[in-house]
């Protein structure tokens, strides 16, 4: 069995909603000459909505093809962090509604992660909850930074103290990288700010002490921790170096302690990448995904082909990336014999 851990889906009626404000933000839907909805930002084209983003059939058509048993869906930009606390409440409400309902559908090939307006923490803890006791879903996702505001600010403190005590996986996915004003260029934004908007997460969630105040927080990085696996010397000499002199330290031990206790998608598209990625990180915290629907319907293949590539892994440890992990990080039952 092959469990795809990252992977976004539109639904319409999300859709519809950021495109009923209009031009009232930065964030806006249009329509081009094909009659495909585009997602604008700051009037710019960021992509387009083809079928495979928003429509099930399709998805389910592509994840037979790439030889993917299940997705477990989430959201991915614009996200709601541009929007108003009381629209980002609706569009969070209406999204997770909407993928809840496809989950009661296909309950054998997806399950789904909250969308959660952090805009406003206490919306952001009712909608958690409401996501996790009321609606089933197996955690939710968040952006690398909410508005420009890190995660370890201490306005998120009691957002992570709930989100550690419910137990349930959040996803970090990159989002309005720092220094994006000079990466407008070449989608530099997406391909280099993203991964180290995601390292510069991670980091700061550590050296703040926020993974020590909460043991109970299962973090899941996109993109295989971005630059982390590769900034892991740096990191902890660093620390030894100068951090101790410098630094009001906000944990203990040393940062390998923690940074440990962050899972990594697999999504590197270079198996020897992974291989490396996979004996600092741990293979027990490496998950499938893909990033599907971004970059076609092809990449959800090349995954696939990726994991089968790791000469370093045995096929008792590709089962454990692609299916075993997944399924005990979100609590998915495995089929007899899978």
């Amino acid at each position: 069995m092959i469990i795809d851990t990252h992977a976004h889906l539109y639904p319409e009626r999300f859709l519809d909603l950021i495109e009923a404000q209009g031009n009232k933000y930065p964030v806006s839907i249009a329509k081009n000459a094909e009659g495909l909805r585009v997602l604008r930002f700051d009037e710019k084209d960021f992509f387009t909505f083809h079928p495979g983003f928003i429509d099930v059939d399709v998805r389910l058509a592509d994840m037979e093809a790439a030889e993917i048993d299940f997705q477990i869906l989430s959201i991915a930009p614009p996200m709601v962090f541009w929007a108003d606390p009381e629209l980002g409440r609706e569009l969070c409400q209406v999204y997770n509604d909407e993928l809840a309902a496809t989950v009661r559908r296909h309950p054998g090939k997806f399950a789904a992660l909250a969308a959660l307006p952090l805009q406003d923490t206490p919306s952001a803890i009712a909608a958690l909850r409401r996501a996790v006791k009321e609606l089933g879903m197996k955690g939710c996702l968040l952006g690398s930074n909410i508005r420009l505001k890190d995660l370890d600010g201490e306005q998120f403190e009691d957002f992570f103290k709930e989100l550690g005590e419910l137990g349930v996986p959040a996803y970090i996915h990159p989002i309005m990288p720092a220094g994006r004003e000079r990466m407008r260029e070449y989608r530099l934004d997406v391909l280099v700010g993203f991964p180290v908007d995601t390292t510069l997460s991670a980091a700061r969630l550590v050296y703040s002490g926020v993974m020590e105040r909460h043991p109970g927080l299962r973090i899941v990085l996109s993109h295989c921790g971005g630059t982390l696996p590769f900034l892991w010397g740096r990191l902890s000499r660093g620390f030894e170096s100068f951090l101790e002199d410098e630094v009001d330290l906000k944990f203990s031990g040393k940062p390998e302690d923690h940074f440990k206790k962050f899972y990594f998608d697999s999504i590197t598209y270079e198996p020897e990448i992974l291989e490396f990625a996979a004996k600092w990180a741990g293979l027990d915290h490496i998950v499938f995904g893909t990033d599907n629907p971004f970059f076609g319907s092809k990449n959800m293949r090349d995954c696939v082909s990726m994991i089968r590539a790791c000469t370093g892994f045995s096929e008792a440890e590709k089962n454990a990336v692609f299916a075993e992990t997944p399924a005990r990080l979100f609590g998915i039952d495995l089929p007899a014999g899978s």
